[in-house]
């Protein structure tokens, strides 16, 4: 064993320093895994969950996962192809796993990739990027779903899936395909959402590696005749945007707002659009243009996420790339000559994380969210994120990360999307990877105040 040469006042004063840092991480590091995925044989229980936590009145938690349960139809290797779950508190301490749905990748759908909505009824809806029923040419003609899940009638029985919607229904899939977001409702009960290709333009994004289209928002209007689909907007991959990773946010006049993952101009970087409502018809407008002045993209690139609106109807949102390399928080201040972007923040890819794929929460004058990448890159290629806390204050924001994720055992990696905050002001979260089980398969995290 190597002996320590130090002096002895200098050898006091390095143990103190071990002590001082051990105790303000054990300050800070507050988070713990209250579910850790694939712990069933055969992974029934889901893994990869990619998607935010939504939660009832009671406390339970409802998500989805990428893959994991019973269906082997999802990929070329018999890939699993998802579940719905549920998180129960128990009485005494932890929490309860539940899968109320497994997908086998067929006409009910497959590889759930993002956030549920549930209804005041209780019914769950989601979207489902892969199966369905499509008479289109998608690739292995499997375009995606739209999907509701309804709650037992008595207690212990089985959830009904349903599929709303199949995608690719219509010729050439101009009704779109392959949706990735969360959905939104309006006051009649009718969906909202995109679908990330499809749509009239077959020839506007070859960079997704076939034609078509560049993707489209859509309506799901329940009527007599059942559930009915519209596309509100075909885009072209001009200055209107390309690919909609996001899904839609409504503001208080029922209009709609997004992001594009793609084009938008020359630098094919992604813009913010507004779909104004007037009586049955809609009108898009592009409210802004990332990477205006071409790289190196300080303003931001890429938004995969929805943006938020605050109560004075300013836009709020994360860019995946640009900034410093590795990611933007923006703001969107609406004037009378049109709309002015800020930066917020740009990550740096170290402590604080980098690669936001995910939307803001608010709460306050403070923004939460999570960076998939930055952090510790010895579990994780790109490292493992972190969770972070945005604050404004008179001398301007000011960015906190609230954990850096590890990537191992008991603690998780890679968050990809939104936190939920409960009344006493505890985060909740999924990340892709981490855990101890089936080599490391995604766990649910909490993080206390």
């Amino acid at each position: 064993m190597h002996k320590s040469t130090l002096p002895p006042l200098l050898s006091a004063l390095a143990a103190l320093l071990v002590l001082l840092i051990l105790g303000t991480c054990a300050w800070a590091v507050q988070e713990s895994v209250i579910y850790e995925f694939c712990t069933q044989s055969g992974c029934t229980d889901g893994m990869y969950p990619e998607s935010a936590l939504i939660a009832d009145q009671a406390g339970n938690f409802y998500g989805t996962t990428l893959e994991g349960g019973t269906g082997t139809a999802c990929g070329p290797f018999g890939e699993s192809c998802g579940v719905v779950f549920e998180l129960s508190p128990k009485s005494g301490g932890g929490w309860t796993e539940s899968v109320l749905y497994a997908f086998t990748g067929e006409a009910d759908g497959g590889s759930p990739y993002n956030s549920l909505l549930m209804d005041s009824k209780g019914n769950l809806y989601g979207t489902t990027r892969i199966g369905g029923t499509p008479t289109g040419n998608c690739p292995g003609s499997t375009c995606g779903t739209v999907f509701e899940l309804s709650p037992p009638k008595k207690k212990g029985g089985a959830w009904k899936e349903t599929v709303l919607y199949s995608f690719c229904s219509q010729s050439a899939c101009a009704d779109g395909a392959d949706p990735r977001d969360r959905l939104v409702m309006d006051k009649h009960g009718n969906l909202y959402g995109t679908a990330t290709v499809g749509g009239t333009s077959q020839s506007g994004c070859p960079q997704y590696g076939f034609a078509f289209g560049c993707g489209v928002v859509f309506e799901l209007s329940h009527g007599k005749k059942g559930w009915q689909e519209s596309v509100l907007y075909a885009f072209t991959g001009g200055s209107d945007g390309g690919y909609p990773y996001a899904g839609v946010t409504f503001d208080k006049a029922g209009n709609l707002y997004g992001t594009t993952y793609g084009y938008g101009g020359s630098n094919e970087v992604g813009v913010v659009y507004e779909l104004k409502r007037s009586k049955k018809t809609w009108t898009q407008e592009t409210l802004y243009t990332f990477c205006p002045g071409g790289n190196p993209c300080a303003d931001g690139a890429l938004p995969a996420a929805p943006v938020i609106l605050d109560a004075a109807g300013n836009l709020y949102g994360t860019t995946q790339a640009g900034g410093n390399i590795y990611g933007t928080v923006f703001e969107l201040v609406r004037t009378q000559s049109g709309w002015n972007e800020k930066t917020l923040y740009t990550f740096t890819g170290g402590t604080d994380g980098g690669s936001p794929w995910a939307p803001l929460v608010q709460k306050g004058n403070s923004f939460y969210g999570t960076a998939f990448a930055g952090g510790n890159t010895s579990n994780c290629n790109t490292g493992c994120g972190s969770v972070f806390q945005l604050t404004n204050s008179k001398s301007g924001w000011t960015e906190k990360t609230l954990y850096t994720f590890q990537g191992g055992s008991g603690d998780g990696g890679e968050p990809l999307n939104a936190v939920v905050l409960d009344k006493k002001g505890t985060l909740y979260g999924t990340t892709a990877i981490g855990g101890n089980y089936g080599g490391y398969r995604g766990v649910v995290y909490e993080i206390k105040p």
